[in-house]
């Protein structure tokens, strides 16, 4: 079986997946490629065109991308190129801005943690305050209750001399 029977076989039996479907697949027939000559191939690498980023082939644009290369490492080292002092302001206004944002997110713990202690402390006054007439009233209690009964102990013992005595 030849390549392309091969790849259409394994085609029908795909998923679908991403990478396994049938549209993903490039089909070369082995007789059209072989039928390429060294000139044709040669020819077809010369018209290749890959934008700003090729590799320049012959010595002058060699040399003059050398150049241009040598000329942004110095700004890049010097931190005057464009991309790095754009990067940088964005990075200092990006701290700038996160240490705002920090300081504002700060400051509002802050007076959420002061209105809490405002309001634990009022709560403690509070139950300090009752607690203190709750217990004042109890030793009141206490008190009237003692004196009761130290007055009606005073009565008995004066009824009982009186007693004794007649």
């Amino acid at each position: 079986m030849d390549d392309a029977t091969t790849l259409a076989d394994c085609a029908f039996q795909a998923t679908s997946e991403p990478g396994n479907r049938l549209v993903d697949i490039v089909m070369i027939p082995s007789s059209s490629y072989e039928s390429l000559s060294v000139q044709d191939e040669l020819e077809h690498e010369n018209e290749d065109n890959f934008g700003v980023d090729a590799i320049p082939r012959d010595q002058e644009s060699l040399e003059h991308e050398l150049a241009r290369l040598n000329d942004q490492e110095q700004r890049l080292q010097d931190e005057t190129a464009v991309d790095f002092v754009l990067g940088y302001r964005l990075l200092a206004a990006t701290h700038k801005e996160q240490v705002a944002k920090a300081h504002l997110a700060l400051e509002r713990r802050q007076t959420a943690a002061r209105k809490v202690c405002e309001y634990a402390a009022e709560k403690a006054r509070g139950t300090y305050t009752s607690r203190c007439s709750e217990l004042q009233r109890e030793m009141c209690n206490d008190f009237e209750r003692e004196l009761r009964r130290l007055q009606t102990a005073k009565d008995g013992v004066s009824v009982t001399s009186r007693r004794r005595r007649a």
